[in-house]
């Protein structure tokens, strides 16, 4: 099982600087409805990412995949501020277009970071579990594909 501080510690270290002054936590729970991955906002400047029990042995670049993934849409809220992402929350829950957007809207924003093949990775994992495949998952295998064929 991976070390999850360690990895989100590296991630902010070296590819996510902007999230340095966020208390950001991380941990393994069980139950998480549709997700491998989500997070939540328990106060000011502090987060926390939740990762499915189902990942617990997953390979590193999948675990790197999610929480980056997290991590995006954390940098989103932040440069949003306090109601406008108050209000984005809102239209995640309620649009299924708003939240497909949003979803693929973090999965660019990781590949454009560099972690392209790390989400395939996610993905192959998530295959591998035998999990469907919803239009809310962000950008598709494909589209990654292409998208690290340009770089």
């Amino acid at each position: 099982m991976h070390n999850l501080t360690d990895i989100k510690n590296r991630l902010i270290e070296e590819f996510f600087p902007e999230l340095k002054n966020e208390k950001i936590s991380t941990a393994y729970k069980k139950n998480l409805k549709d997700a491998l991955f989500e997070y939540e906002r328990p106060g000011k400047k502090r987060y926390f990412i939740k990762i499915n029990e189902l990942m617990k042995n997953a390979p590193l670049q999948a675990i790197e995949a999610g929480l980056a993934h997290e991590m995006a849409h954390i940098i989103k809220e932040l440069k949003k501020g306090f109601f406008s992402s108050c209000f984005e929350g809102f239209l995640y829950k309620v649009s299924d277009r708003y939240r497909i957007v949003d979803e693929r809207d973090a999965d660019l924003a990781i590949v454009l970071r560099g972690y392209g093949k790390h989400l395939l990775e996610l993905y192959k994992y998530r295959e591998k579990l035998g999990l469907p495949v919803y239009d809310d998952n962000g950008l598709s295998a494909s589209e990654i594909k292409k998208l690290l064929s340009l770089s």
